[in-house]
């Protein structure tokens, strides 16, 4: 039901541009916000309309200007803590603002649901406040910031919403009108709802949480921002709002005079906390933070304080290179003792049961299997790193290597321990995700060896160097072991906790000025952004990580960085022009650093990805097969990513219709990705289903049938049914259905075809709709007309996709039925 002209209320079905309205969500100041769907893009968005106020003469006017204001300025952010606005258009003479939608709570909903300690409400608001701090960066003042404009999603992130009062600043550029005001916002006495109003026409903002030059009608910065962030803060804190006033008009004149209310009893907030909000509410903007970013700094320095004294003895391993310190780690090897007692730290009978029972506390089905396979690689990887300990020692104490050279080596080791203790602190707190990924993340661990290749260790003290300052050298070692945990989220599939680590660890390496470690902690987010969006940011932080390696010398990360960054741009953005350059100067990179390492495999996978979405299939199958065979040469013969690579390739063969080869590749790495998982992993099992689809799809039915028999029941028991991953498989086994005559798999169909439009993967859509599209042409015949048209739509999803053979597929289908 489109809408020329729109009313307050819209009803289920309605469209405003693409869009077609699902249910209303909420309301406020500037509009009504509704949940509505994206057909073009297959996903749900939240949907803004303008609120039409008719007390207000000509309204339309200015709230149309001020909400597209508000699209223009978050349409400039691209930042994982600030709401991603999609577009923005009219209707009529109302706007519409098409927004993510985020699943969660407001931050004050938030911290109502359940007791937060002071911990909790700083992690919460380090995130919030580096979504404003992007926006301050990209020259953007929210000027309405409160509880109400920060979503707590269910996944755990933060985002800043609603910049529907940001104003952009002079400097950058773009001229907007400012609402009059005589500096009046209510009459004295005047009784309002001080957290839930926006005072219209006279002075834009909510007064509960405006700072006193807004009250005044002055020039409004970042400085507010950073005031009302702080009330916020303190209202989270404390659960009540620093300035005491039952009316607007009390609030005011105690907001203006600075005058806060004492913190009630019973909470536990640090002083040095307290002291921070304090300064972020002076009443003179000057007197307050400089930046949202030293604000920031402040409370992640204050939050680590209480750390700092055992971790500086942590620190002194890099004193110890510069100074001729040693810490008891050297002087353990030194005397050839010790590396059983000092991994035991780390790795311990204790340590080894807490983290069997956090598996098997998931309850899925493969934990058991994979714990053993996990212990497996975390003991040859405790082996090794014990055997690199004494290799050291019996160097040293033979004369063969120096002392210079002892704690280089002693050094490394240190940095490999801290690693290894950051995963199993994530092992620790596994859920079923962390299992998923537990054999790959123990393998990804760095490896040992490095330790021992001595030219290797001093050029990289040579181009990096230790910071002279012994309190800098003690933070950067600090920061390096917050980057482990960093890493070790990430190999066990925890991306968004990764995220907002790697972002507090950019934050403190900023204000350290050590770049090299910057350079690492902004590779880690921009590599955790490639998962989980948006691929604008990961690009930014992979650039920058760029740059700042240059520039500071730290070669392999440049090339890490640079292999990462042309996936970004050539495949998840398909920007051609850059993409090329991309893979030149990572190829470049790579070649002179890291020609025989996993590093030129992921290039060569990095590359066919975008080889393959440009359509030059010859050219991507030609690197996988190259890549089989640098990974045969440079990894065991049954390991997991030659497997995965297999796998790969009987997706790329499939998709092109070349089915014998398929189903020989497929066959070949599941059986390694089976030997290095059990089979039923969840890994193997969606190698399992891919060789079900290439055997249905060849046309060997039976041969599918049988392949499937009691798997759907294996595979629920690992992934839960309305997984994403497991729609194609259950599409299959419901068109098997169909053919031995159970017409129930119709409605079956349907219902996987309306799942797979929700998921946004355009493969899983085109089958789901294709197999749709036969079944209704072939078991409804009343519905021949939405059969061709289905089959139509998913013509143009293979299209999308790049793939002639089922494009060809499709419309050979669609002209022996319709050759009109």
């Amino acid at each position: 039901m489109p809408a020329s002209e729109v009313g307050d209320a819209l009803v289920r079905g309605t469209s405003i541009g693409r869009y077609v309205v699902l249910s209303k969500i909420g309301s406020g100041g500037m509009g009504v916000v509704y949940a509505a769907y994206d057909p073009e893009l297959d996903r749900k968005v939240a949907l803004k309309l303008l609120r039409v106020d008719p007390r207000v003469s000509e309204p339309n006017v200015d709230a149309r200007t001020r909400l597209l204001r508000e699209a223009q300025a978050l349409a400039r952010l691209s930042h994982p803590n600030v709401v991603a606005v999609h577009d923005v258009g009219a209707v009529g003479e109302r706007v519409w603002l098409a927004m993510e939608f985020v699943e969660g709570h407001t931050l004050g909903e938030w911290g109502e649901s359940a007791a937060r300690s002071w911990r909790d409400v700083v992690d919460v608001m380090l995130r919030a406040g580096q979504g404003l701090a992007a926006a301050h960066a990209s020259g953007l003042v929210h000027r309405d910031f409160k509880p109400d404009n920060v979503m707590v999603a269910h996944d755990g992130r933060v985002r800043v919403m609603d910049l529907g009062l940001a104003r952009v600043r002079p400097e950058h550029g773009m001229n907007e009108p400012v609402a009059a005001s005589d500096g009046v916002v209510g009459a004295p006495g005047e009784p309002r709802l001080l957290a839930r109003v926006t005072v219209q026409g006279t002075v834009l903002g909510t007064p509960a949480y405006m700072a006193p030059e807004q009250f005044h009608d002055a020039e409004v910065d970042a400085a507010a921002d950073i005031f009302a962030f702080c009330v916020t803060f303190w209202e989270a804190l404390y659960g009540e709002r620093p300035f005491p006033g039952a009316t607007l008009a009390e609030l005011v004149a105690n907001v203006t005079a600075g005058k806060l209310r004492p913190p009630p009893r019973g909470r536990r907030v640090p002083a040095w906390l307290r002291r921070v909000l304090e300064r972020g509410l002076a009443v003179a903007p000057q007197q307050r933070w400089l930046s949202m970013q030293a604000l920031l700094t402040a409370l992640d320095r204050g939050r680590a304080r209480r750390r700092r004294l055992a971790l500086l003895i942590v620190g002194a391993v890099a004193l110890g290179l510069g100074a001729g310190l040693f810490l008891n780690l050297t002087q353990l090897a030194r005397s050839c003792a010790g590396a059983q007692a000092q991994l035991a730290e780390v790795w311990d009978t204790s340590r080894r049961e807490a983290v069997q029972r956090a598996f098997f506390a998931t309850h899925v089905s493969f934990a058991p299997d994979t714990w053993t396979r996990t212990e497996a690689v975390l003991d040859e990887h405790a082996r090794r790193w014990q055997e690199m300990f004494t290799d050291a020692c019996v160097a040293h104490r033979q004369g063969e290597q120096s002392s210079t050279a002892l704690d280089l080596r002693m050094v490394c080791l240190q940095r490999r321990r801290s690693e290894f203790a950051a995963l199993l602190d994530v092992f620790a707190e596994a859920d079923a995700q962390t299992v998923s990924n537990a054999v790959q993340a123990a393998s990804s661990l760095p490896s040992i060896t490095t330790c021992g290749d001595l030219s290797t260790l001093l050029d990289e003290q040579r181009r990096l160097g230790i910071p002279a300052d012994p309190t800098v050298a003690a933070s950067v070692e600090l920061l390096r072991t917050r980057l482990a945990h960093v890493e070790a989220l990430e190999h066990a599939g925890q991306i968004q906790r990764g995220i907002d680590a790697a972002t507090t660890v950019i934050f403190a390496a900023q204000a350290l000025g050590y770049e090299p470690l910057l350079a690492e902690a902004l590779f880690r987010r921009g590599s955790l952004l490639i998962v989980s969006g948006p691929a604008e940011a990961a690009e930014v932080d992979l650039w920058q990580s760029i740059v700042i390696a240059m520039r500071s010398g730290h070669e392999e990360l440049q090339a890490r960085a640079l292999v990462k960054d042309l996936f970004v741009l050539g495949y998840q953005l398909a920007e051609p022009n850059a993409a090329e350059r991309a893979i030149q100067s990572a190829t470049a990179m790579v070649t002179r650093v890291a020609p025989d390492s996993l590093l030129a495999a992921e290039l060569r996978n990095n590359i066919a990805a975008v080889r393959a979405n440009q359509g030059r299939h010859a050219e991507a199958e030609q690197l996988h097969r190259e890549n089989l065979a640098f990974k045969r040469r440079i990894l065991p013969e049954d390991h997991f990513e030659i497997g995965f690579t297999l796998a790969n390739l009987g997706v790329d063969f499939s998709e092109r219709g070349r089915f014998a080869e398929a189903e020989a590749v497929t066959r070949e790495g599941l059986e390694m990705i089976r030997r290095s998982f059990g089979a039923e992993h969840p890994s193997a099992l969606q190698v399992e289903a891919n060789l079900a689809l290439v055997l249905f799809d060849s046309g060997q039915h039976a041969e599918a049938k049988t392949s499937l028999v009691g798997f759907l029941d294996r595979l629920f028991a690992a992934v839960s049914a309305d997984n994403a991953g497991s729609l194609e498989i259950q599409c299959v086994a419901a068109q098997l259905r169909l053919r031995g005559g159970d017409l129930t798999a119709l409605a079956e169909l349907e219902r996987l075809f309306e799942s797979a439009v929700r998921t946004g993967y355009v493969v899983t859509r085109y089958r789901t709709r294709f197999a749709l599209a036969e079944a209704l042409w072939e078991h409804a015949p009343d519905q021949r007309a939405r059969a061709l048209q289905l089959a139509r739509e998913a013509e143009s999803d293979a299209r999308a996709m790049g793939d002639s053979h089922r494009e060809d597929l499709t419309r050979a289908w669609i002209r022996e039925r319709a050759p009109d």
